[in-house]
């Protein structure tokens, strides 16, 4: 065989830039968690560079505008400087993310709102240059290129025709990226509904929890042997429009089924060969039923870097039933640096490592399964004692078959608490879920009547134990329960503009008045509660 140089130029045609622009995701919202990202990667980087203190100093504000049809996203991250911003904007999948220390890796993300508008522009000036740098892609001419069949034009040159450039004066201080989408398609009206792109965000974008959740739940039972990884997830503050420092919806309940959050298992998974692969957290609730799908919090989801990736079923096919993960609130956070999201986001990369997490994952959840099980048997016990309970029995021998009915459920019970004691991998899990029957059953049998209470059963202990056995106590993580302070830009913030229209002491009682609510408002309403606020701060304001 002869070796000849190869001087044929591969050409790379325009369907490319089709496939970047117009083919990338079925879903239009997406285009925010793309956005977001791009924003989030640019403020590690402010931090990394020292331009920011902290990432939490990040911050990204989504201006919609539905009467005009424009969306602005805007970030305070590093910026790009105006001799590498063509290269950086208008070079096609060359960025140098790694998915490591950022959640892109592709580049190629930028160009997926000009689907859904006339312009897509973006705008960007780094720290020290006094000069910004704006480019415009003009949508419509790129669609006519591209469907045009007699057009030859090749990727580069696609880019070439569509695009301009301008530069201009900007602060010396200043540092952004900008993305606006002007005359956004009336037929993505959604992506102008700000309250659907607010609920989106809560959902995928790497902010914190509520406060009320991150200090009665997160941080009370986050084991001190986790803290360094959860010290490792970064949250940036996200605002839409007027909703300022959006966070994660988690409360204190199961939205779906009103099921009480007594606390939170934690978990990771380890590997021999590889190290830790990832962690998360689970909720523990009395499991009543299974989470119906009004509920957007459902289902334990996969996330890296605090993002989430896929949808929200993405893990539910690791369960050996379909039903599995409609019963949990969770979230599991791939840490590894081999576990990388994939072109579309919609899953990791196939890598050894990935292959091996979803292993664990299977195997993990394959024992999760235990435990809506063991909750619905203990609640068909404990509803059994109940309605024991409330028979009037019209004969002794009424009253002893009852009597044999409560001692036969309570001895059930102190069998399957026997039966998980020892299990490995849900034992303590199994022991939150069977106190908390426990406990109702206690009291439904301090309520008895002393004529039908058997002779051998008196109460249950806290730990689901009867009183014929010794209490096991319920080993909780020892934790490090650190509160959250409510910061200005969390809560506080959106009362600052009476202070030019009230006392001090209105304003605080304003404060309080409002924080009364709060505590009161169920976590389902918690939405329109705040916008109502906002409304009723603006109406005190004028």
């Amino acid at each position: 065989m002869d070796n000849t140089t190869n001087t044929y130029q591969p050409i790379v045609g325009k369907n490319l830039i089709e496939i970047l622009m117009f083919s990338m995701y079925s879903d239009s919202l997406i285009i925010f968690r793309e956005y977001v990202q791009n924003a989030f990667d640019a403020i590690v980087e402010a931090k990394r560079q020292g331009i920011l203190s902290s990432i939490k100093e990040g911050q990204v504000s989504i201006t919609i505008d539905p009467a005009s049809r424009e969306i602005h996203i805007l970030d305070n991250g590093i910026g790009i400087n105006v001799s590498q911003a063509q290269p950086i904007l208008l070079n096609i999948a060359d960025s140098h993310k790694d998915g490591i220390g950022l959640a892109g890796q592709y580049g190629i993300g930028r160009l997926v709102g000009a689907k859904y508008c006339k312009r897509l522009i973006f705008k960007t000036s780094a720290k020290g240059e006094n000069r910004y740098t704006e480019i415009t892609f003009d949508n419509d001419l790129a669609q006519k290129i591209i469907s045009n069949k007699e057009d030859k034009s090749t990727a580069t040159q696609v880019i070439d025709r569509i695009t301009s450039v301008a530069v201009g004066e900007e602060v010396p201080d200043k540092h952004y990226f900008e993305v606006r989408m002007e005359e956004v398609s009336e037929r993505h009206r959604n992506l102008l509904n700000v309250g659907k792109v607010s609920e989106y965000l809560k959902e995928v974008a790497p902010i914190d929890y509520m406060l009320e959740f991150k200090n009665m739940l997160y941080n009370r039972y986050l084991p001190i042997q986790y803290k360094s990884l959860n010290e490792e997830l970064d949250h940036i503050r996200l605002t839409v429009n007027d909703e300022i420092d959006i966070r994660k919806r988690y409360g204190l309940t199961i939205d779906g089924t009103g099921d009480e959050i007594s606390s939170l298992q934690f978990f990771k998974f380890e590997d021999s060969e590889f190290g830790l692969l990832g962690w998360g957290w689970y909720a523990i609730t009395p499991f009543t039923k299974a989470i119906p799908a009004s509920d957007v919090n459902k289902g334990i989801r996969l996330r890296k870097r605090n993002i989430q990736i896929g949808s929200k079923d993405l893990l539910n096919q690791y369960f050996r039933e379909a039903r599995g993960n409609n019963y949990f609130y969770g979230e599991i956070h791939a840490v590894h640096p081999n576990l990388r999201p994939n072109s579309s986001r919609d899953g990791l990369t196939h890598t050894p490592e990935a292959i091996k997490l979803y292993e664990y994952i299977q195997e993990y959840f394959s024992d999760l399964q235990k435990l809506y099980h063991l909750a619905n048997d203990v609640k068909n016990l404990s509803r059994d004692i109940h309605l024991s309970g409330i028979s009037t029995p019209q004969s002794d021998k009424d009253r002893k078959e009852i009597q044999k009915k409560i001692s036969f459920s309570v001895e059930q019970f102190d069998k399957i608490k026997t039966k998980y004691k020892n299990d490995d991998n849900i034992g303590e899990a199994s022991d939150k879920v069977l106190a908390i029957y426990g406990e109702t059953i206690k009291k439904t049998l301090e309520n008895l009547p002393t004529d039908i209470l058997p002779s051998n059963v008196t109460s249950l202990t806290d730990s689901g134990d009867t009183v014929k056995g010794e209490a096991t106590p319920i080993v909780m993580p020892t934790t490090a329960f650190i509160p959250e302070e409510a910061t200005p830009s969390a809560v506080t913030d959106i009362f600052a503009p009476l202070n030019k229209k009230c006392t001090p002491e209105e304003v605080k009682l304003i404060r309080k008045v409002f924080a009364i609510l709060s505590q009161n408002c169920p976590i389902s309403q918690r939405t329109m509660f705040e916008t109502m606020k906002e409304k009723a701060i603006k109406q005190l304001c004028k």
